[in-house]
């Protein structure tokens, strides 16, 4: 009976160690707290487009390590109806955005940004594994041509770094551009891909405790079976 419990409890901390993993931190370009700029917004990268345009803007990030996508924090504000808007990550190709490579569309037409700047969270929902020493970008595109006016603004962070990309729709998708001299404020978390020591310890307790709990139950009945 105690070695039976001893691996419920042991299986039963597994579970409660995997579903309560902190989020760790994978990228992010907010001041302490979530501080970003609310006084200007990064969604252009100091480009204005014109009111006939469309216009797309994403931001690079490289992970130190293989973590798998949990969910992805931007600083927006809602500028007028809208938004007509996807947010996405994206491949990177030669240092820009990879039109063709999408890794996951996080959210379309978002409908929580509001008049003032606030930091939103999207969830991850297919959770990717971002790899170590690869380049991503997040994206927030317009969904078409007049659009720009009528999407959310994307704020900028405290500190100008360099990894912001645009590009803009005039009868057809241009090619993407890079600036470097002003990044919008976000986020992204994830879980790590592999396993921490101390997950993996629980699963080994959890483990010899069950086969434990089996043989104390079936040991006897073994040992009183003719063997031929």
């Amino acid at each position: 009976m105690k070695t039976r419990f001893f691996g419920f409890v042991c299986a039963l901390m597994i579970g409660i160690a995997c579903s309560a993993a902190d989020a760790i931190t994978i990228y992010s370009t907010f001041g302490e707290g979530d501080a970003f700029d609310t006084t200007n917004a990064a969604g252009s990268c100091n480009w204005i487009p014109q009111a006939s345009e469309g216009a797309s803007v994403a931001a690079g990030f490289t992970p130190d390590q293989d973590y798998t996508l949990d969910s992805v924090t931007l600083a927006l504000k809602k500028v007028n109806s809208g938004p007509f808007m996807t947010i996405s990550i994206r491949g990177d190709d030669s240092g820009k955005p990879a039109t063709a490579v999408l890794v996951e569309l996080i959210v379309t037409n978002p409908d929580n940004t509001v008049f003032s700047p606030q930091a939103l969270t999207y969830s991850s929902t297919t959770h990717p594994t971002l790899s170590a020493g690869t380049t991503y970008w997040l994206a927030i595109e317009a969904t078409g041509e007049n659009n720009w006016e009528f999407n959310s603004w994307w704020m900028r962070n405290t500190t100008d770094v360099t990894g912001c990309a645009t590009r803009t729709y005039s009868d057809g998708w241009g090619a993407w551009q890079v600036s470097a001299n002003v990044t919008p404020a976000f986020r992204i978390e994830g879980s790590s891909a592999v396993p921490e020591p101390s997950t993996a310890a629980f699963f080994g307790m959890g483990l010899i405790g069950l086969i434990g709990a089996g043989w104390r139950r079936y040991a006897p009945r073994f040992k009183n079976r003719d063997c031929c």
